[in-house]
C-alpha cells in the first residue's frame, strides 16, 4: 500500500481530524513504572507516550505493534489482544479550549491504550530515549510534549493507579 507526499500529509492534516493510538507503558512491577520515550516536539525534546497515525486499512492492534516496534525495536515484548480496547480517548488539537490537549501540527483523536511491555527496548527513529519512571516520579509537566501529562494521568486513573508529576 502506497502512503501519501509529506506536502499531501500536511495539507490532509489542516482540513481533518486523523485517529491515532497511543500507549501508556507499563512493566510489570507492583506498583508498575511507567515507559516513556523523548523525541522531538514542536516545543522541543520532550517527554511522550508512543503512539502516531493508524494508516488506511490497519486494524488498531496493528497499528499500535507497528508504533511500538517502530519506536522501541525488535527486543521490546508485549501482548495485545485482536481487538484491543483503548482505556482513554484524547482530543488533540492546536485549540486553546478544553478537553483538547496541544497539538499544533493537527486535530486528532488519540486511542489510548495502557501496555504491559517488557524485554530488550531500545529507543530508535522518532524516539531518541527511553526511560522507566516511577508512578510518584513522572517527569514534571512542562517536561511532557503534546500536553501528554494530562492523557497519560487520564489512563493511569482509569486503570487504578494514581500518579504523582514531578515539580519544575
Amino acid at each position: 500500500m502506497t502512503w501519501l507526499e509529506d506536502s499531501e500529509w500536511k495539507r490532509i492534516q489542516t482540513l481533518l481530524p486523523i485517529v491515532t493510538v497511543d500507549a501508556l507503558l507499563l512493566d510489570g512491577g507492583t506498583p508498575p513504572r511507567v515507559g516513556l520515550i523523548r523525541r522531538e516536539t514542536p516545543a522541543g525534546r520532550r517527554w511522550n507516550l508512543v503512539g502516531g497515525r493508524i494508516r488506511l486499512g490497519e486494524s488498531v492492534a496493528d497499528a499500535l505493534k507497528r508504533e511500538l516496534r517502530d519506536a522501541l525495536g525488535q527486543g521490546a515484548e508485549f501482548d495485545l489482544e485482536d481487538e484491543p480496547q483503548p482505556v482513554f480517548v484524547a482530543q488533540y488539537g492546536p485549540f486553546e479550549r478544553e478537553p483538547f490537549a496541544r497539538d499544533p501540527r493537527k486535530h486528532a483523536v488519540g486511542l489510548t491504550f495502557a501496555v504491559p511491555i517488557r524485554g530488550d527496548i531500545r529507543a530508535q527513529n522518532e524516539a531518541l530515549e527511553f526511560g522507566w519512571f516511577d508512578l510518584n516520579g513522572l517527569p514534571s509537566r512542562e517536561e511532557w510534549g503534546f500536553d501528554q501529562d494530562r492523557v497519560a494521568e487520564a489512563t493511569l486513573r482509569a486503570v487504578g493507579l494514581a500518579p504523582r508529576f514531578g515539580s519544575g
